[in-house]
């Protein structure tokens, strides 16, 4: 897999793909019509269809965060050092980081553990807030 990288904007942006043989864009599994996210997108995909329980991803500007979300996944960016970066190509090497992609936020979890050698501690719920003024009253958006 190899990140395609556009600037399309007015304003610098960046907007990341992930090809596969330099030909073909990684589709979401879900939406045939929709990317898969940039750099680790293909990972992405390989865990949301169940080939894999998680897998890593390295993210310098969004390339663990975006795979996973739009591909129904939890993704952790550590903060930068926490993790070795052994054997991974430096893209930003004051940003690069990597972190665990997985289906259950207990695999990511795992995996993030076994890469550190540190336990994290019991988990706690957490509630996550919808803003009301930002996204309305939509049903599909408040039933999840």
């Amino acid at each position: 897999m190899r990140e395609r990288r556009l600037a399309a904007c007015r304003q610098p942006c960046w907007k990341g793909f992930t090809q596969y043989k330099g030909a073909h864009d990684v589709v979401c599994p879900f939406a045939a019509h929709a990317t898969a996210g940039g750099s680790s997108g293909g990972s992405a995909v390989a865990v949301a269809l169940g080939y894999a329980a998680a897998a890593l991803g390295t993210d310098t500007g969004g390339s663990i965060r975006v795979p996973c979300a739009l591909n129904g996944l939890v993704g952790l960016r550590p903060t930068h050092g926490l993790l070795p970066l052994a054997g991974i190509a430096p893209l930003a090497p004051p940003t690069d980081t990597v972190g665990p992609m997985a289906r259950r936020i207990e695999d990511a979890r795992v995996l993030f553990e076994v890469l550190s050698g540190a336990a994290l501690g019991p988990a706690r719920p957490q509630r996550v807030g919808v803003l009301r003024q930002a996204f309305g009253e939509d049903a599909a958006i408040g039933s999840a």
